[in-house]
């Protein structure tokens, strides 16, 4: 168990690293003299490094041909070509209406987060709800009163509210030895995400001016970067819009396909356990009229396909299976049936044959249903698989919960401003003298845009910072000042 000194300790050994090789082998960033942007030359690509205490930014020019070439792909002035066109603007399109149902729905969340917090912490008079006697509670109010003769009918317990956010913290809520797979989790949901955009930016020729990945103490984030210029001055709302809302739309889908229910593997065959006839049928079956026994080995098995009469069988006898019947197992869901084997696949699969609780095993023991395919592969790939493909899952919903936030550095404030600018009339005598181009510019929008995307983004800020800090104080608070017992 990593606890939270060798915690600190690791990451003073991780950031000391990055500054002494940053120091002795990283290049100096040399500032282009070209007059024109590296987006429209066709220099050798460039990397720069960016070391600023615990911050770390790597920003590359080296993927801008790829991203070129699906710009000339998506292009193309054919039939196949327009309609493929036609059915990805559409696409992007229900993106923002997506984007912006989930902008409101993310501020309702926040909202109810906030109040539910609210409710837990906050005395009973402001918030009275219905009590019940909680023993638990009783003997932690005890403890804090530092009174034994205080009765427990006399603290009865408030009901927890259910509060749909729930915060990772490292060391309070995750563990310090799930961090590691939960920020290349994030990471790897981000890049999906970032990816969005880049395919967006391309189906409307605007032109990527970098890629890159940075590290803020602890936590990854890959970012893709497009002209300034390009986004606010030259580029329709329209297209500033698909743009922003690609993101969020690729990882709700994203998310959509992992949280998708699978079908069994083998629906139409019945499960249980296979076991030889003429075995199965010479067994009693007095255990199965009463109740399953608490110890022991013997269990009743009940035939699926035939009409025979259920057996009791001892239940390590089921691993050996010669000429078979299938059975199902009444009362077993207290058996867990783990197979063992050495790390080099050549020794057979031992069976150890569990009877308690699952509980107890998982505590102690790393149990997966599933086993590398490939020798190579160590014993516990499989199950670190499963635990990013579930942290993904996580990360990828909330990725698009945050993103659509109405917030600056967020892609819901420029979908906010590219919202709110198709409400502003257009000026057709306006001309930028910077870009040439006809029409505002985002500074130029009306009074009542600027009021309303302030009001918007004044009151996310209240509702994520107060979600942020009365969710902070609230797993504090659980964790290590009311135990349970």
């Amino acid at each position: 168990m990593i606890t939270l000194t060798t915690f600190l300790l690791l990451l003073l050994g991780l950031w000391s690293s990055i500054h002494i090789v940053y120091r002795f082998y990283a290049q100096p960033n040399r500032p282009s003299h070209a007059i024109l942007p590296t987006y429209l030359t066709r220099r050798k690509s460039t990397t720069s490094v960016t070391l600023k205490g615990p911050y770390l930014r790597v920003e590359s020019t080296a993927f801008n041909p790829i991203h070129e070439t699906l710009t000339l792909w998506l292009s193309q002035n054919n039939r196949a070509a327009r309609a493929r066109r036609s059915v990805l603007r559409v696409t992007f399109d229900l993106g923002i209406v997506v984007s912006l149902l989930g902008m409101m729905a993310a501020l309702a969340l926040l909202a109810w987060t906030l109040v539910q917090l609210a409710r837990r912490l906050v005395p009973d008079d402001l918030f009275p709800l219905p009590t019940t006697t909680d023993v638990s509670y009783s003997h932690a109010a005890k403890r804090a009163y530092g009174n034994d003769n205080v009765s427990p009918s006399t603290f009865p317990a408030r009901p927890t509210p259910a509060v749909p956010i729930q915060l990772l913290i490292p060391g309070i809520t995750l563990p310090f030895s799930q961090l590691p797979w939960l920020l290349a989790a994030l990471f790897f949901s981000q890049a999906i995400h970032e990816a969005g955009h880049a395919f967006s930016a391309a189906l409307d020729g605007v032109p990527l001016q970098s890629l890159g990945a940075s590290l803020t103490l602890i936590v990854p984030t890959a970012f893709v970067a497009f002209p300034t210029h390009i986004l606010t001055s030259q580029s329709p709302p329209k297209v500033r819009a698909r743009i922003a809302a690609s993101g969020p739309l690729l990882s709700s889908t994203w998310s959509d396909y992992l949280t998708a229910p699978r079908p069994p593997l083998s629906a139409d065959e019945p499960a249980g356990w296979c076991l030889d006839t003429k075995w199965f049928l010479g067994h009693s079956h007095g255990c199965c009229a009463a109740p399953p026994p608490a110890s022991g080995s013997e269990a009743c098995f009940i035939p699926l396909q035939s009409e025979e009469t259920p057996r009791c069988v001892e239940a390590p006898d089921i691993l050996v299976p010669t000429n078979i019947v299938v059975t199902r197992c009444d009362g077993c869901e207290e058996f867990l049936r783990i197979g063992i084997q050495s790390g080099d696949y050549k020794t057979p699969i031992h069976v150890v044959l569990w009877r308690g609780t699952p509980e107890e095993i998982y505590q102690s023991v790393d149990v997966t249903p599933w086993r590398p395919r490939s020798p190579l592969l160590p014993s516990w790939f499989p199950n670190l698989m499963e635990k990013m493909i579930l942290y993904t899952q996580t990360l990828t919903l909330s990725l698009f919960v945050l993103n659509v936030l109405p917030l600056p550095q967020l892609d819901g404030g420029m979908l906010l401003d590219a919202v709110l600018s198709f409400r502003d009339l257009i000026d057709p005598d306006v001309i930028d003298l910077e870009s040439g181009s006809r029409g505002r510019s985002l500074s130029s929008r009306s009074l009542r845009s600027r009021l309303l995307s302030r009001l918007l983004r004044g009151l996310t800020m209240v509702l994520l910072c107060g979600c942020l800090l009365l969710g902070t104080y609230d797993s504090i608070l659980r964790i290590y000042v009311q135990p349970s017992g």
